[in-house]
Formats: C-alpha cells, structure tokens, sequence
C-alpha cells in the first residue's frame, strides 16, 4: 500500500507543477509573448536540477 501512495504522491507534486507553469505563462501573457519574452515560469526548469522526477511537469 506504501508503494501506491508514494505514486500517487509523486503524480500529484508533477500535476502541481505543470499546473503551476501554465498559471504563470497564462497570467503573464503581456510578458509572456511580446516582442521581448520573458517567461517568469521558465524559472521551473531550475526544478529539474534538484529532482529529475519533474522534467515531466515542466
């Protein structure tokens, strides 16, 4: 039972991070893909540094 719960722990952190990076893009939209781009939630990708797991989510 242990082994599921650390899945379903694991899909949900990756779930909040891909949702995280959308919110982000989406709420910064004039930032986002103007002429110059700056993408505040392409400050995520440092994650995958820390943890491989959440190359998925990002």
């Amino acid at each position: 039972m242990t082994r599921v719960n650390n899945k379903v722990a694991e899909i949900t952190k990756t779930a909040l991070i891909a949702a995280l990076y959308v919110v982000l893009t989406v709420t910064f939209i004039p930032l986002s893909y103007g002429s110059i781009q700056f993408r505040l939630s392409e400050l995520l990708n440092t994650m995958v540094v820390f943890n491989k797991r959440y190359m998925r989510g990002v």
